[in-house]
């Protein structure tokens, strides 16, 4: 498919800043230490509202677990939170780590629109997406491979008891992603772990990898029938832009 040039407005800059700006300079960070051409690595985006905003229980508890995923992710796999302000680690400290705003979330939805990603379950999703840089041409290039990405709807997942409990399904993801770096050693150079970031990164897409071994822990054929597969369109991103 080609490639989606995005359209953005005002409201969509403090969501940029958070997640695509963020992916753009830990893939140039990567690729600096791999001393590869062209190099992929997964990061997970929540669609995610609050309950001011008509989120649900499932919301409520991924919002409250933003943190501790943060932690227990180890940085293997990066996690995005898009239309929330992150305060953690800034000089202005509210009582919450989070904000939600509603502006940048209704543009994030628009934005993800425009590369063909059009579903949200209303609640709470979690999208899977390669992200990647090709260092080939004159100018590096950033894409995300919204063609190969995995979206799973949290809250009906677990209203129709196919999970039993977000925390329980977001370990599993969590320990398959340890299994990576565990088996890392005689992964034969299929992929790699950054000894800078932690982050696991390899020349071809990790997710389908990804996706088995998450089976191993939840089912394989549980997983296949939350996830839904290929979801837009090859997207370039541009440095700068955010």
């Amino acid at each position: 498919m080609d490639n989606q040039i995005p359209r953005f407005n005002s409201a969509a800059s403090r969501f940029l800043d958070a997640a695509f700006a963020k992916i753009i300079n830990k893939l140039d960070a990567l690729s600096k230490e791999a001393g590869k051409e062209s190099i992929r690595m997964p990061a997970g985006l929540f669609l995610v509202v609050d309950k001011d905003n008509g989120g649900d229980a499932t919301s409520d508890e991924l919002i409250r677990r933003f943190r501790m995923l943060d932690i227990t992710s180890g940085s293997i796999i990066d996690f995005y939170y898009l239309g929330w302000i992150n305060y953690s680690g800034g000089s202005y400290e509210p009582k919450q780590e989070l904000e939600f705003v509603l502006p940048d979330f209704q543009a994030c939805r628009m934005t993800l629109k425009e590369y063909g990603v059009a579903n949200f379950g209303g609640y709470a999703d979690l999208i899977l997406v390669d992200v990647e840089i090709d260092t080939t041409g004159k100018y590096p290039q950033y894409f995300l491979h919204f063609e190969d990405a995995i979206r799973i709807d949290l809250a009906k997942s677990i209203k129709s008891g196919d999970i039993p409990s977000l925390g329980e399904f977001l370990d599993t993801l969590i320990n398959a992603a340890e299994e990576f770096k565990r088996d890392e050693p005689n992964c034969g150079g299929t992929y790699y772990i950054s000894d800078k970031l932690g982050l696991i990164y390899a020349k071809q897409s990790l997710l389908t990898s990804i996706f088995d071994k998450w089976g191993k822990f939840i089912g394989a054929n549980t997983l296949k029938h939350l996830a839904v597969r290929k979801l837009g369109n090859k997207t370039e991103i541009y440095p700068g832009a955010y």
